[in-house]
């Protein structure tokens, strides 16, 4: 789902003359936590798997848009998503924000929450936010 603002954002960025930087965010582990409680090392080794692998679909993701033309930089942040973009737009002054939204509404959007409308709510920059089709919500 996130893919869907790949293509939009990076048309914009292009009109615009911009530059490009997908992040994606993975959860921390705690260290010496429930998972070190089974087996000694599985939080660092679980968290280095994760950062390898969101570092693996990002430089897949850019490889794509590479080919349409569009030079990605890439990041990885550990963290909460919606605090960790939030955190990265005042780092580096980000002008806009790309974002796909999983169209959550009703009982499901407060349950499961939603990144993007946390970030909406707080970013101190414009938002591109990609809704879902209606074939894709049923």
């Amino acid at each position: 789902m996130t893919e869907r603002a790949i293509e939009p954002g990076s048309s914009l960025a292009q009109s615009l003359q911009a530059g490009v930087t997908m992040l994606r965010c993975v959860p921390h582990l705690v260290a010496d936590g429930k998972l070190d409680e089974h087996e000694r090392g599985l939080s660092r080794r679980m968290q280095e798997d994760l950062l390898h692998e969101a570092k693996e679909y990002l430089r897949d993701r850019a490889a794509d848009a590479a080919q349409a033309g569009v030079v990605i930089k890439t990041d990885v942040r550990i963290g909460a998503p919606a605090d960790s973009v939030l955190e990265y737009v005042e780092t580096y002054g980000i002008d806009l924000i790309a974002m796909a939204t999983h169209g959550h509404t009703g009982l499901k959007r407060w349950v499961y929450g939603s990144v993007t409308a946390k970030v909406l709510r707080s970013a101190s920059c414009s938002m591109l936010v990609v809704r879902p089709t209606d074939a894709e919500l049923n």
